[in-house]
């Protein structure tokens, strides 16, 4: 049998006996190309030629072998056994249906396909156009026409090609087809990427940052986050704001765990103040001897200002707390005179401690002298990026005092050291 005269082959692409495309079928695809290789005219300068499967129709130039590959998963296009008009076949009387050239264009080729090769182009532009001519010679320029600035794979007439061919392939309504493309004409398309990120928020300022006291204030507003299995049930009602100390003190309300090697260290006198005074300021059940603290300073001093309240505390509250649990009448409850009389020196050091999702660990401030460390408790939040310093340093102290209250901090010192 003769593939190249006989095309019955061309409708017989599958079988029930063979698995894909047909040994008969992919002979004839063979005949196929070469026969429209060897019509060179139907060739392009890239060596390719119009694929005629389903889906490309005869528009897309393609390579040899990816026609091959179309033809064998798609099949031929419907009606092209009659003759191969776009590969080279002539028809009855000799006239070559498609004489491609070397337009590198695949639109305006289709467009020359359309008005036939014996069309004199330029002399049909010199003439005076009528209305109809007019929007075809419109058609055609617009077939050069990128769709939009910097495109350089789809043309306007390209784009209108896809979409009859879409109409087509769905048979869609002329009604449906007309809504289609009203609704594209009032929605165009975007391509800068600009116009993506306007959801920003106008304000793009960072956020405020928090003191260690803020960050505290609001973890101690969050539900307790369990770490491991939590046997308790927790009734539907709570909101999570109350939380169950069961005999810790309120500074350590959260469940918490530590993390890192452990490591033995001495706490200096600086440390050992620091850490001191960060729980005594810290913890509800000192707030009532913090206001006695603050109460005895206004009445020794009447003008002194709530700045140096806070200097003196964070600089004596430690001690002058240690004090009044010393002596003989004292009637400091017991976990409040546990809390006065402050840690021990030799601790175990870990590198953080995780409580209801943050991640807190600390580190020495000293500057950039390593000799010259100045120990203070730091607490940064790995959440919030934030550090607080628990105590001042003594420059810091010595910034912040005024020449009117000096003497007055030095009476209140010598005084505090007697109580």
């Amino acid at each position: 049998m003769n593939l190249l005269t006989d095309r019955s082959w061309m409708a017989r692409r599958k079988s029930s006996s063979e698995i894909g495309a047909t040994t008969e079928f992919r002979a004839g695809c063979q005949v196929f190309l070469d026969y429209a290789y060897s019509n060179r005219e139907c060739v392009n300068d890239k060596n390719q030629i119009r694929c005629p499967c389903w889906k490309c129709k005869n528009v897309n130039y393609q390579d040899r072998d990816i026609v091959n590959f179309h033809l064998l998963v798609n099949g031929f296009m419907r009606n092209y056994e009659e003759y191969w008009w776009a590969h080279g076949q002539k028809r009855d009387g000799g006239i070559t249906i498609n004489n491609a050239g070397s337009s590198t264009y695949r639109m305006n080729e289709m467009v020359h396909d359309f008005a036939g090769p014996d069309f004199n182009w330029d002399q049909a532009r010199e003439q005076p156009i009528n209305a109809d001519a007019k929007d075809f010679f419109k058609l055609l320029d617009e077939g050069s026409e990128p769709l939009w600035d910097g495109c350089m794979k789809q043309s306007k007439l390209s784009a209108v090609a896809t979409l009859l061919n879409i109409k087509t392939d769905h048979n869609m309504s002329h009604e449906c087809f007309e809504s289609l493309l009203k609704a594209i004409k009032n929605h165009p398309f975007r391509r800068n990427r600009e116009n993506f990120r306007k959801g920003k928020v106008e304000n793009d300022m960072s956020a405020p940052r928090l003191s260690g006291t803020e960050i505290r204030s609001r973890v101690m507003r969050l539900p307790a986050v369990p770490f491991g299995k939590n046997d308790k049930k927790i009734d539907g009602n709570d909101d999570g704001g109350n939380v169950e100390l069961n005999g810790r003190l309120s500074v350590f309300g959260l469940s918490g765990r530590a993390y890192g090697k452990e490591k033995r260290i001495f706490l200096s006198e600086k440390e050992l103040h620091a850490a001191h005074t960060y729980i005594l300021l810290n913890c509800e059940e000192i707030d009532e001897y913090v206001r006695l603290y603050d109460g005895e300073l206004k009445a020794k001093h009447p003008d002194i200002t709530d700045k140096d309240i806070e200097i003196n505390r964070a600089k004596g509250f430690a001690l002058w707390i240690k004090d009044k649990a010393l002596t003989v009448e004292s009637t400091i409850p017991a976990n409040v005179l546990a809390l006065a009389m402050g840690p021990d020196r030799d601790q175990v050091s870990r590198n953080g401690y995780k409580v209801n999702g943050y991640d807190f660990h600390t580190k020495l401030d000293g500057g950039d002298n390593p000799e010259e460390i100045d120990p203070q408790l730091i607490l940064v939040s790995d959440n919030e990026e934030e550090e607080e310093l628990l105590t001042d340093t003594d420059s810091e102290l010595e910034n912040g005092e005024d020449d009117g209250y000096e003497s007055a901090r030095e009476d209140d010192s010598d005084s505090d050291n007697n109580t």
